[in-house]
């Protein structure tokens, strides 16, 4: 009935497959459902629909970007397991092993648990592995830049992002992100909202 249309139409390009045997069946469904007597015709129409909704596969489709990691966030890491190890030398084992967790497991935690990804009109922030999202479709600019203030970046080069409506921040302040692929980045957020200005 043609209320399963939309079912057929969305969900075919998202879960095509490579086998022969799905694709016939694809074609009956598409063929029962239009009532079309040709199996070749059905599987030519469901190949054109397939490349007509190809953008929004890419548009739904969920894309992670770690964030770069400046020299000196391992230094100090660095610097701390050696401060560890070194007491540990003279103090009880237990002592170590409850300063080492006290000190390593936030240390850790920001370090691995910022990151990035865009899925559909999104952009999300992880930090401490908490995410945070923001609408693409309200970025009004985007600047490459370099900074240091306390933001959900691992890295002093990064994108300042501002948005066209100020309470998304509730500040007068850009979102500071440092994506290790920070052209790919800005590229993905243009496929999304190509109105964004990219200084």
């Amino acid at each position: 009935s043609p209320r399963h249309t939309p079912t057929i139409i969305l969900t075919y390009p998202l879960a095509m497959n490579t086998s022969t045997q799905l694709n016939r069946l694809w074609a009956q469904a598409y063929a029962k459902v239009f009532g079309l007597q040709n199996l070749v015709e059905a599987q030519a129409k469901i190949k054109q629909l397939a490349e007509s909704l190809a953008p929004a596969k890419t548009l739904i489709a969920k894309t992670t970007y770690p964030s770069k990691i400046d020299w000196w966030i391992w230094a100090i890491v660095a610097f701390v397991i050696t401060v560890i190890i070194i007491i540990g030398i003279t103090s009880p084992w237990w002592l170590t092993l409850l300063l080492g967790l006290a000190i390593l497991v936030p240390s850790l935690t920001g370090l691995i648990g910022i990151w990035y990804a865009i899925e559909g009109d999104n952009l999300i922030v992880y930090q401490f592995f908490r995410p945070k999202l923001y609408p693409i479709k309200k970025i009004k600019d985007i600047r490459y830049s370099k900074g240091f203030l306390a933001a959900p970046a691992l890295s002093s080069t990064r994108l300042a992002i501002r948005f066209t409506d100020r309470n998304i921040l509730r500040s007068s302040l850009p979102l500071e992100i440092s994506p290790l692929d920070r052209t790919g980045f800005v590229n993905r957020l243009l496929s999304v909202n190509p109105g964004i200005t990219v200084r």
